[in-house]
């Protein structure tokens, strides 16, 4: 039986090939594990060179937001229209 660590390191390694499901499984990892098994997942990361995927979970813009055009109103933002 694995433990809970490796689980989450096979998902991770599995989702590396796209940023967003990267950090979902990331941070749903982060809750379940403790503070040594998180360290531990930091160190797999920075070894297994995944650190560039965590970068917009750690604080930056998410990936939506960085690619905004400058001047137009954010993709989530709804449109509203006035009847007269």
């Amino acid at each position: 039986m694995i433990s809970y660590l490796e689980y989450c390191q096979l998902i991770l390694r599995k989702v590396s090939f796209d940023r967003k499901l990267f950090n979902k499984e990331y941070r749903k990892a982060v809750r379940l594990l403790s503070n040594d098994q998180q360290r531990a997942l930091e160190e797999w990361i920075q070894s297994m060179g995944y650190a560039h995927l965590i970068a917009s979970a750690k604080g930056s813009a998410p990936e939506e937001l960085s690619r905004q055009v400058p001047g137009s109103p954010p993709s989530h933002a709804a449109s509203f229209t006035s009847e007269s």
